[in-house]
């Protein structure tokens, strides 16, 4: 079972983590947003990566198209040189 007990900071009193504030000295008792901030830059983070990748695999599809049509315009301009047509 976690501690439901934490120290108050301004009077060191022990006070319940479900508390809002002190019952002793009425200082409020904030909870750390560190854990939900470390939490959210995880999830931005992947997701950036995630999609990130798929726009690099979309551009690189697509150069390897244009190279592809490139190479058969090349192919079509020299099999009419070769022709005479």
């Amino acid at each position: 079972m976690i501690n439901q007990i934490r120290s108050c900071p301004a009077c060191r009193s022990q006070v319940s983590r479900r508390a809002s504030r002190c019952p002793h000295c009425g200082r409020p008792m904030f909870r750390s947003v560190w854990p939900v901030v470390l939490l959210i830059v995880a999830v931005v983070g992947i997701l950036w990566l995630v999609f990130a990748g798929v726009g690099q695999a979309a551009k690189e599809r697509a150069i390897q198209e244009q190279r592809e049509a490139n190479s058969l315009q090349d192919y079509d301009r020299a099999m009419k040189r070769a022709t005479g047509n």
